[in-house]
């Protein structure tokens, strides 16, 4: 790991903790966007609001311990070390996004309904009561 600092940098420079949370906040905008339609997409629409609470608690906790994590690799081996362990946590979790199936697929399998290659038709809405449609008298 001795050989690793001097390529990564000391990391105590403004512009250098600058950059990596200018990824980190990227990143997380990004992520957590997508996680809440991925969770959504993946359940039943009566299962939506349990399913969006325990995203929301698994985010809290995940925040709370990764930054407990984060300071105690800070404190142990530095900045370079803490910013390498955790790029490789996220190149792994990036691996195993890839391993699994869409969300669509898997819940149209799931529920034993073959996927669709078009969207079903649209049924006519009915017309309101006491209005009638043009050309009706």
């Amino acid at each position: 790991m001795r050989r690793a600092i001097p390529v990564l940098g000391r990391g105590d420079e403004l512009w250098q903790i600058c950059v990596a949370g200018l990824f980190l906040g990227a990143g997380h905008g990004l992520a957590f966007a997508a996680f809440g339609t991925l969770v959504v997409d993946a359940v039943d629409a009566g299962q939506t609001g349990m399913a969006t609470g325990v995203n929301t608690i698994a985010r809290t906790a995940g925040g709370a311990v990764g930054a407990q994590a984060a300071a105690v690799l800070v404190a142990g081996g530095g900045h370079a070390t803490a910013f390498t362990v955790f790029a490789v946590v996220a190149a792994v979790a990036l691996a195993l996004t890839f391993a699994l199936p869409s969300p669509g697929a898997r819940g149209r399998a799931v529920r034993g309904n073959p996927p669709r290659a078009t969207p079903p038709a649209r049924q006519k809405p009915r017309p309101r009561r006491g209005v009638r449609a043009a050309g009706e008298r």
